[in-house]
């Protein structure tokens, strides 16, 4: 298994979708570890101020995407949008990253994701960086996924209580990001996630436990989160999901080796795309997104 340093990792999907789609990933000098969706905004938008900002995680960033929706917010309303999302971004990351929020502050307003409660912390876990925690039994570090399932396989009676405190962390880190954006909030709410989807602590397998992202939350804790916002809206989509994977340079199909992202729990090629939102998708958020974006243009 190859070792990573949790400081220097990112879900770098450029090295796995390249026959798919160009992120054109850029980096800030005061996060050189983190890789955002490009286009890069000019130096000049970004003085002017004429901007939004997205925050997210791997929905928000557009992965198998050619056109995320803060692109489409972009090309349609003529307002450029900041995409700061990253693959496994949580509010308490993006809480920890003043020069992130600064930049979103210098904006008009931010559309901020609901993101995963995974990620966030309980009495055993710490998040490192993006994508990996510290057990605080053990010491050790591992990624995200893999402590989840192993306390699943070894220690599952103390899982629920567990989830438990990382979804109060969830409420708690989005009130210390939000507390720092000066601009209006747009909570967006993105997800194929039924309503009234439980926690399955029985499942046998990663999927069955995880289910639908964003894992780990409830709507009442999505309803806490809103009400400390300006505006909340909800786009549930399932277009066109799952779509098949093909090159951006033949029209062909092509398979993806999720191995690729060093995620030593997903030894996996596919050849479809049954997770991350579709275009369409990203199509139908622009379309919830639009008539509120137009009222604070």
């Amino acid at each position: 298994m190859t070792q990573i340093d949790p400081a220097e990792f990112f879900a770098d999907y450029s090295k796995r979708d390249h026959e798919i789609v160009d992120y054109d990933f850029y980096r800030f000098d005061e996060l050189p570890s983190v890789g955002f969706r490009g286009p890069a905004l000019s130096a000049e938008t970004l003085a002017s101020g004429e901007y939004c900002t997205a925050i997210g995680a791997a929905q928000t960033l557009g992965v198998y995407a050619p056109a995320p929706y803060p692109q489409l917010i972009a090309e349609r309303l003529g307002l450029p949008c900041l995409n700061l999302s990253t693959g496994g971004g949580t509010a308490g990351f993006f809480g920890a990253q003043p020069a992130l929020i600064e930049r979103a502050n210098h904006g008009r307003f931010v559309i901020l994701q609901v993101m995963t409660a995974r990620a966030e912390a309980n009495s055993r876990s710490i998040p490192v960086g993006l994508n990996f925690v510290r057990d605080t039994r053990t010491g050790g570090t591992e990624m995200i996924e893999a402590f989840w399932l192993r306390l699943l396989a070894e220690e599952r009676d103390a899982v629920p209580g567990l989830i438990a405190e990382s979804l109060n962390s969830w409420r708690a880190s989005y009130r210390r990001l939000i507390e720092q954006i000066t601009v209006p909030v747009i909570l967006f709410y993105f997800a194929t996630k039924p309503k009234d989807e439980q926690i399955n602590y029985n499942a046998t397998t990663r999927d069955e436990f995880y289910g639908s992202f964003p894992q780990f939350v409830e709507m009442e804790a999505v309803r806490d989160v809103a009400a400390l916002c300006d505006h909340y809206v909800e786009c549930r989509s399932a277009r066109n999901l799952p779509h098949a994977l093909v090159s951006r340079f033949t029209g062909e199909p092509v398979k993806v080796d999720f191995a690729a992202l060093h995620d030593s729990m997903v030894q996996e090629v596919h050849a479809m795309n049954d997770y991350y939102p579709s275009p369409e998708m990203h199509e139908d958020a622009y379309a919830a997104l639009a008539p509120l974006i137009r009222t604070l243009t």
